[in-house]
């Protein structure tokens, strides 16, 4: 049902919100691009269902003028074909469409005025006056009609589209696509099809949810690359203040905490030194940090720990923090050329962010190394000036 495009627009609106957040979760994004193509999916589903309701208002306008004191003879007599339309029917009695509603909680129910509106469009349009006058009756006239309903008269609708804005912030910008994989379920309809009759699927394969998957992290494997690049090519400037060593950490460990709860990794963070400020820059810290937070993430498994800790360091009125792991730890070979530009020992690394962490170390006053052997994780030490 969704498309490759709309994935792609959908991947790069997450992007765009991973972004622009303060704290920013790849993990939790992908899971926010999912919600919001489930939604689609919950769209395509309450839509389809709008024909019914408004067939069952046409129902109940023809009973009510069928009950008049004295009805006319047209009203004795009335046109039932909308109602009859084998179209509505398949749609109503489709048991896969009712289950999901009823288990979605989705339904019209609220909005009887929209229906309404509706009844009164549709039986004032041309469309409708000559599917009714007509004397040809067939399965194709009866989905022609309500393909011309959904483009013409749901699609559009001013109402429609301020009740679905209220109702959830993934459906206004959607409607147009899911009224036309509506129109592509009618056109897979058949006049014999029974109640079990499937409808169109959120996605047509796996292939294309891995595919939505993938979309989002080569993006941004791409943005964090450029990003990088340019950080490492300008001038790095640093403006100290005092920092407090505590929500220094806490802050910083707050950005990944969606990633650290999504893989099950435990944190431990020991304070020992009686410093709680630092003359440093808190943003460039926080910066520092978070990538060697991701580094370490990246080598953990399911269940790992991450510890981040700070005492005194040997030289006085100098502080050490040091940033652990019991990850997969790094590779001899690359433990002497860890810091510079373009070495990595990741896939999908760009082997600019721990030159940059390096950089901005060494501009703060400080120095910064890494211990670890293959297999038993990471330590990496850095030492700052208090002052």
């Amino acid at each position: 049902m969704v498309s490759r495009r709309l994935l792609r627009i959908k991947a790069m609106q997450m992007l765009y919100a991973f972004h622009t957040t303060e704290n920013p979760s790849l993990s939790k994004y992908e899971n926010e691009l999912f919600h919001s193509i489930d939604k689609i999916h919950e769209l395509y589903h309450l839509l389809l269902y709008l024909i019914v309701d408004i067939s069952d208002y046409f129902n109940e306008r023809i009973e009510i003028s069928k009950n008049k004191f004295i009805p006319t003879a047209e009203e004795k007599n009335p046109n039932t074909r909308f109602i009859e339309n084998k179209i509505v029917q398949q749609i109503a009695n489709n048991n896969q469409l009712k289950k999901f509603c009823s288990n979605h909680k989705l339904s019209w129910n609220e909005y009887p005025e929209l229906i309404r509106r509706f009844y009164n469009e549709i039986k004032d349009s041309e469309a409708y006056v000559n599917y009714m006058s007509s004397k040809e009756q067939s399965y194709q006239s009866d989905k022609e009609l309500l393909v011309n309903i959904y483009e013409t008269i749901i699609a559009p609708s001013v109402d429609l589209h301020d009740i679905l804005e209220e109702k959830s912030i993934y459906w206004n910008d959607d409607i147009e696509f899911v009224v036309s994989m509506i129109i592509k379920t009618f056109t897979g309809f058949q006049e014999k099809q029974n109640n079990e009759t499937t409808l169109l699927p959120l996605f047509k394969n796996e292939d294309d949810r891995e595919t939505a998957l993938i979309m989002v992290k080569e993006v941004e494997r791409i943005n964090r690359s450029i990003t990088q690049l340019l950080e490492f090519a300008k001038p790095l400037a640093v403006e100290k203040k005092d920092v407090d060593l505590r929500e220094m950490i806490d802050h910083s460990l707050k950005l990944i905490h969606h990633d650290l709860e999504q893989k099950g990794i435990k944190t431990e963070v020991i304070l020992d030194t009686r410093k709680t400020l630092i003359y440093t820059d808190g943003d460039r810290m926080n910066q520092v940090l978070l990538n060697l937070y991701i580094n370490a993430l990246a080598a953990l498994t399911r269940g790992g720990t991450l510890a981040v800790g700070v005492k005194d360091a040997d030289r006085k009125d100098w502080v050490e923090i040091r940033v652990k792991d019991n990850g997969t730890g790094i590779d001899e070979a690359f433990l002497d050329q860890i810091f510079d530009p373009y070495v990595t020992g990741r896939p999908t690394g760009t082997g600019l962010g721990l030159s940059i962490v390096h950089r901005i170390i060494e501009n703060l006053g400080g120095s910064i190394r890494v211990e670890s052997k293959k297999g038993r994780g990471a330590c990496f030490i850095i030492n700052l000036p208090v002052s």
